[in-house]
């Protein structure tokens, strides 16, 4: 069995070792597996090898299988402190046989993931539900952020020369304001990010409270993450297409000038030109 290996620095998930079900429709085997995030964001498995009996034949026979559709099998597994995985999109980049002397057949599968989810429980808890996303090719050099009826957005990236290509160590992080007492029940006091399921509840609350503005971010929220419905996608591409607010004082356009300073405010005025001669 794979035994965790120390996190590299840029490792965004330590090494865990989790175990649960390996499966593939009806069909389903036990099987443990070592499961890290790489510094450019990709799920990496080490899975331990599988006895090859006849509950686990499936394993090799969507392998060989003559079509060539890819075969994306599930695995669902906890950890010892309490972590857990899960995904529906499992597939094989090799599915190796060993016959050790005693063990009989085992499978030696090299997996990937197109799309996982792993849960773990944050080291010091975080008393009102965040989103936070990973970026790549991002860079600043300066703090980013911004308060809005969301609550507050951060944004970092590196900005040092020898920073890894792809490494996907920038991110994009939303942090609510709003007092648990105004969360769906699913969002508040949770210990996860804010779910897809809570920001569509959140946009149908504040809709119904009159509160666009807030609703429009939650459904932006939603489309960065794919997860917009259509009226939520309608609502995000309607607040874009909306001109930039401008609480600034109006300013005469009968005066001629360059340029002229109100209230703390640049303002341009009309140039007077007149042709040569």
């Amino acid at each position: 069995m794979p035994t965790p290996s120390p996190a590299k620095k840029t490792t965004l998930a330590e090494p865990k070792l989790f175990s649960g079900t390996f499966a593939l429709g009806a069909d389903a085997v036990e099987a443990s597996a070592v499961i890290h995030i790489d510094s450019s964001g990709e799920l990496v498995f080490e899975f331990s090898p599988i006895p090859y009996t006849a509950q686990s034949d499936f394993i090799s026979g969507a392998w060989h299988d003559p079509s060539s559709d890819v075969a994306h099998f599930s695995f669902k597994a906890t950890a010892e402190d309490g972590a857990r995985f899960e995904t529906d999109h499992l597939f094989f980049s090799s599915l190796g046989m060993a016959s050790p002397e005693d063990a009989g057949t085992l499978l030696t599968p090299k997996a990937r993931c197109a799309k996982g989810t792993l849960r773990y429980a944050l080291k010091e808890p975080f008393p009102l539900p965040a989103l936070r996303m990973r970026l790549k090719g991002f860079r600043n050099f300066g703090s980013l952020h911004a308060e809005c009826v969301l609550g507050r957005l951060e944004m970092n990236g590196p900005h040092e020369a020898d920073d890894e290509d792809d490494a996907a160590d920038g991110w994009l992080a939303e942090r609510t304001a709003l007092p648990e007492a105004s969360l769906p029940e699913e969002a508040a006091g949770a210990e996860e990010p804010l779910s897809p399921d809570s920001l569509h509840t959140l946009v149908a609350l504040w809709q119904s409270q009159g509160r666009n503005d807030a609703a429009a971010c939650a459904a932006s929220v939603l489309v960065a993450l794919g997860a917009a419905g259509p009226d939520e996608a309608e609502l995000h591409a309607g607040s874009v297409a909306l001109p930039p607010r401008a609480d600034l004082p109006s300013v005469a356009d009968d005066q001629p000038g360059s340029l002229e300073q109100r209230n703390g405010a640049a303002r341009p005025r009309r140039l007077s030109m007149k042709p040569p001669g």
